[in-house]
């Protein structure tokens, strides 16, 4: 069925998103990790800023996810004891997250693992696409986020 979404870019970037992150999080519950994969952007974040802890703004902004979303997710992992958060002294609106020593464990212990099921689900999908038309694809992909952040 020819239908008006078929041939839309925005559309087709989002089925690509869903299949992405399913896989994904197909593979975590694999591994034993019971989180989804935007928890676990949540999480290798904060593992990458080390010592330094981030906002929940920062969070948002960095990984393009609304306030709610962050909010919940970010609930979810201190409900896991996975991160630890404090309201920032100087502005008591902002709330500052860091990785607990669990958390800290759980990224050290997965992090090569999760590395090569990210790079298995990235060459499955380009297989039969050639790098120089990744190239152009991905240069496209980065306008558009930077048209629509």
């Amino acid at each position: 069925m020819n239908t008006i979404f078929e041939d839309n870019i925005g559309r087709n970037l989002k089925t690509l998103n869903n299949l992405v992150e399913k896989k994904l999080n197909n593979d975590l519950r694999s591994l034993g990790v019971n989180l989804t994969g935007t928890q676990m952007s949540v999480l290798m974040q904060l593992f990458t800023n080390q010592g330094t802890p981030l906002t929940q703004k920062q969070i948002e902004t960095e990984l393009k996810l609304s306030h709610p979303t962050t909010r919940g997710i970010n609930k979810r992992l201190v409900k896991a004891g996975l991160v630890e958060t404090q309201v920032v002294p100087t502005d008591k609106r902002q709330v500052q997250l860091q990785l607990t020593a669990k958390g800290q464990e759980l990224i050290t212990t997965y992090s090569s693992q999760l590395e090569k099921q990210v790079a298995l689900v990235e060459t499955q999908m380009l297989r039969g696409i050639s790098p120089e038309t990744q190239t152009v694809v991905l240069a496209a992909i980065r306008t558009m986020i930077h048209n629509m952040a």
